[in-house]
């Protein structure tokens, strides 16, 4: 499991194959939907590395549950390049793409508000009716630059959780390099606001009440996995 116990050295547990969720924004700082329950290791530090970057904080407390801002997405989907796009609404369309290049796109309304460092979870339902799934990334507009990760859909429901690595008021993007039919249902953006239960919130130094992480040197927070090493010091 890329798990070890290295007693005597401070460090207290090192996991290799660590993965979760993560809001590195001051002020709401948190560690969630971890592949392993790490609320108990209180008052510790935790070090998470990828791709050479590291980023560094202060375990606090144990999370007490998930909780979610409103829907962000209150104005009709709309269509940049999909060769048929009906039904549309704040919460869904129908899309028919019948060629592979260039992309097909579509999405929310240019209107959901990204801050750098927030955790956004987009949740839909799709029914894919012939080809292929649509990829899904939250963007500056239709077509525009990328402000998190991306996901390949499925059919039948969907829950993406994104890292935003630069503010700007966007849309939840989807897009199609194939043929594809597909109606998306229920689609919901909003922002996480607090840790799963056995995420935890962090802090800026060992006993601190400053919901920060302690530094971070550009680790990718959309990363599929991480090296966790949660210490003593």
């Amino acid at each position: 499991m890329g798990r070890s116990i290295l007693k005597g050295k401070g460090i207290v547990l090192v996991d290799a194959a660590f993965t979760c969720k993560l809001s590195t924004v001051n002020g709401v700082a948190f560690i969630t939907n971890p592949s392993q329950d790490i609320s108990k290791y209180l008052n510790r530090k935790a070090t998470l590395t990828a791709g050479g970057k590291t980023l560094v904080g202060w375990i606090k407390a144990a999370g007490s549950g998930e909780s979610l801002g409103t829907a962000l997405n209150v104005s009709n989907c709309a269509n940049l390049s999909y060769d048929t796009f009906d039904g549309a609404s704040s919460t869904g369309f129908h899309a028919i793409s019948t060629g592979t290049s260039p992309s097909r796109v579509a999405g929310t309304a240019d209107e959901i508000v990204f801050t750098l460092g927030a955790l956004y979870k987009s949740s839909f339902d799709l029914t894919l009716t012939s080809g292929t799934a649509p990829t899904v990334l939250e963007k500056a507009n239709l077509g525009g630059s990328q402000l998190g990760g991306f996901v390949n859909s499925v059919n039948g429901a969907n829950t993406k959780y994104s890292t935003i690595t630069t503010s700007a008021t966007g849309v939840l993007q989807f897009q199609n390099a194939s043929i594809a039919e597909f109606t998306v249902a229920n689609l919901a953006v909003k922002k996480v606001n607090s840790p799963s239960a056995t995420g935890v919130r962090i802090v800026d130094a060992q006993g601190s009440s400053t919901y920060n992480w302690t530094s971070n040197d550009g680790l990718d927070a959309n990363s599929a996995s991480y090296t966790l090493t949660i210490s003593a010091r």
